[in-house]
């Protein structure tokens, strides 16, 4: 059993919480499902399907590689409502606890390297709040120092319960996610800026970058592509930084877009391009094709070539931005420039180090 040996600390937070919350809150004992890697209330099964989805064949899909894992635990004690469901972030030493009864998910972090990215949480919904983007942000309702209580949004209809997640997200996510995200992206400072004067800005970054000498050859790669498209502009803002199918609930009733914490300024594209990073991850015969069409040596594939359009069509109706259809490949290396600089100045992470991962593929390519 893996020991967590900061569910004491977690314990006492909780209780601060609470008190400051709902005093009349009772301790409640949860039990660890080995499924589910969570711990559970003793009222929290009619809350399954709402949090894990609906279909007890798809999370059995899903979730059955978790009976080979050792528990985590056996049970705990915490005052939370009855029917929560405890998730726990070890790297962060924290945890999310959701209860549809309280109308509240609240999550806890004790490491103090990741209490920085709660409060930029804290912040950006409490700007969501007054935007348009509002309906599709999960509601502040409290906060403090080290933790925050959001309300309850149902992922009945989770996407992760799908046969095929990141091919249903490549296809779709102009009509489910982009109309929604656009009203995000204009709620934030969003800036079209020509690709030239971009690429200045990126150079005084690329200084403070410790792969700076790697990532040069993806700067050559992006200067021998804007020769072709001399007058290329791009959208830069708000950025959500980490928009994958786990960060998007859905419901019969609505599309909610939660975990705030990664987000940043930075190029739009960053959102959209990880859709096919995702793809490719998980789909090996299409990855080598990609890196067939990267070498010039075939097509795009036509999966990702229809979402670049779908990305395309997006831009020019609501920003009047002209994408040429025919730069998939100067997308890629200003992706990958932008992905490597971003997780460095945010998380202090060099993407250059990782030779299995899709920055470097692409800087040897």
């Amino acid at each position: 059993m893996a020991k967590i040996d900061w569910l004491s600390d977690i314990s006492k937070a909780v209780d601060e919480v609470m008190k400051e919350i709902d005093p009349s809150m009772e301790e409640q004992t949860f039990t660890m499902s080995r499924l589910y890697q969570a711990a559970m209330g003793p009222r929290s099964k009619e809350n399954i399907p709402l949090v894990f989805g609906s279909s007890c064949y798809r999370r059995f899909l899903q979730f059955g590689g978790n009976l080979r894992k050792p528990k985590m635990l056996d049970s705990l004690k915490l005052r939370l409502p009855a029917d929560a469901i405890i998730f726990f972030r070890t790297t962060k030493k924290g945890i999310i606890a959701t209860s549809r009864e309280k109308d509240m998910v609240l999550k806890i972090f004790l490491d103090e390297g990741h209490i920085p990215l709660l409060q930029d949480e804290i912040h950006s919904l409490e700007h969501l709040q007054q935007t348009d983007f509002s309906p599709y942000a999960a509601k502040l309702k409290a906060s403090g120092k080290n933790w925050i209580i959001t309300n309850f949004s149902s992922n009945s209809k989770s996407l992760l319960n799908l046969k095929d997640t990141e091919k249903y997200l490549l296809e779709n996510f102009s009509t489910l996610l982009l109309p929604p995200m656009a009203l995000f992206y204009k709620a934030h400072e969003l800036q079209i800026i020509k690709l030239s004067d971009w690429m200045l800005l990126a150079q005084e970054r690329l200084a403070h970058h410790p792969g700076r000498l790697k990532l040069a050859r993806i700067v050559k790669m992006i200067e021998a592509e804007m020769i072709k498209y001399p007058e290329h502009q791009l959208i830069q803002g708000g950025i959500h930084h980490d928009l994958h199918a786990g960060n998007i609930l859905l419901s019969e009733e609505r599309l909610t877009v939660i975990d705030w914490e990664g987000g940043t300024r930075g190029l739009v594209l960053i959102d959209i391009m990880d859709f096919s990073r995702r793809f490719l991850n998980t789909h090996k015969r299409e990855d080598k094709k990609f890196w067939k069409f990267m070498q010039g040596k075939r097509e795009l594939p036509s999966l990702l070539a229809n979402a670049f359009v779908q990305y395309a069509n997006w831009a020019k109706h609501s920003f009047s931005l002209e994408v040429p259809l025919a730069s998939f490949r100067l997308h890629v290396y200003l992706y990958v420039l932008e992905r490597s600089l971003l997780l460095y100045e945010k998380r202090q992470v060099d993407r250059t180090l990782d030779k299995q991962g899709f920055e470097f593929k692409v800087m040897t390519c």
